[in-house]
Parts: C-alpha cells; sequence; structure tokens
C-alpha cells in the first residue's frame, strides 16, 4: 500500500472520506478556485523554468475552468484571479530569486521511502533549486489570510501572493543531495517572498 500525507491527513479528518476516495477509488470533483488557481500556477511556474511562455501556460491551464462553477472567495472572480496570477509571474520573473538547474528533474519530485514489506511513503516536493544563491528545497504556496505569525510576516512585505518554503537546505553529496533539518529558531521575514 501507498501512503502519503494527504492520504494521512485526510484519514485523520474523515475515516469514512478516506475509505471512500482511496479505497473505493470515488473521485471528488475539486470546485475551490484557489485549488485549481494553485495547480495552474504550479503549471505556468514549471513552463518559466522550461523556458516556455509562462503566462500562456497559466491562461490555457486556468481557462479549462473558466465555464466552470467554482466557489469563489475574498470577492474573486476567474478573471481577477488570472490578472492576478499573470502580474504575479510578472513578479516573479522580474525578481529573478530562484534557479532550477535540470527543471525537467528537479520540477515536481517524487520521493518514495519504503515503510515495511508492500508498504511506501509518497511525497512530492514541488523543485529543488537555488533561492537567493542558497540550495533548498522549494515548496509553491499561493497563499489566503493566515493566523499567527505567518500573517505578520506576510502582511510587513508587499502582498503578492506567493510564498517560497525553503526551509530544509541542501548539502550536495556524491551521488545526491543531503537534506539538513532546519534550525530551531524563528525564520526571518526575509526567508519569505511575499
Amino acid at each position: 500500500m501507498i501512503y502519503s500525507y494527504t492520504q494521512i491527513n485526510q484519514y485523520l479528518a474523515c475515516p469514512r472520506r478516506y475509505r471512500h476516495r482511496y479505497l473505493d477509488g470515488w473521485q471528488e470533483k475539486d470546485t475551490r478556485s484557489a485549488m485549481l488557481f494553485g495547480r495552474a500556477f504550479e503549471r505556468a511556474l514549471a513552463a518559466f523554468f522550461l523556458r516556455q511562455d509562462a503566462a500562456a501556460a497559466l491562461f490555457q491551464e486556468w481557462k479549462l475552468y473558466q465555464d466552470q462553477k467554482l466557489e469563489y472567495s475574498h470577492g474573486d472572480t476567474w478573471d481577477r484571479m488570472l490578472e492576478q496570477g499573470i502580474q504575479l509571474l510578472d513578479r516573479f520573473c522580474q525578481e529573478d530569486r530562484v534557479r532550477i538547474r535540470q527543471p525537467r528533474r528537479n520540477l515536481q519530485i517524487k520521493f518514495v521511502r519504503r515503510l515495511s514489506g508492500q508498504n511506501d511513503f509518497v511525497a512530492y516536493v514541488d523543485a529543488i533549486g537555488r533561492l537567493d544563491d542558497r540550495g533548498c528545497l522549494l515548496e509553491w504556496k499561493n497563499f489566503q489570510p493566515l493566523s499567527g505569525r505567518t500573517r505578520r510576516i506576510i502582511s510587513s512585505r508587499p502582498a503578492a501572493g506567493l510564498l517560497f518554503l525553503d526551509h530544509w537546505n541542501l548539502r550536495s553529496r556524491p551521488g545526491g543531495f543531503r537534506a539538513q533539518a532546519p534550525r530551531r529558531d524563528p525564520i526571518p521575514a526575509h526567508h519569505y517572498h511575499g
């Protein structure tokens, strides 16, 4: 059996929903605009690192949902989210803080760890690359209002809608990378892109 963070999280939230999705094979149709837009934006970022037209990729991916009945929050609309996404891509390109070598290999990386017997744990990382010339694992997150410390960090920076989470430093070694656990002290605001 294959386990993932998402599966475990869904089981803890609702065992019946877990059974329907993972054991019975039911597929839920996602109507949350933020979730679907996040997937479209990830594909646009991949296009950017593959030296393709990121704005066109965002439009093509997001257009798939234009006529669907989606759940929007905070007064968003399909057009408004597209406009914000293009502005965010433009800012991402202008700031030029992230480097990903070999994007076909270092984007959407699947990690599998054998637990026991026929059981595996699977996790995905959005990218392995460099943020401000530091090797790190990168996670793309489009955010909505958050609570606590993260909200204060985000609100102290110009609003843009994308965080780089780079909590794991990478040290190269023969044959690959070794992840080093994050420091225990609070992560400074400059580690976030906002």
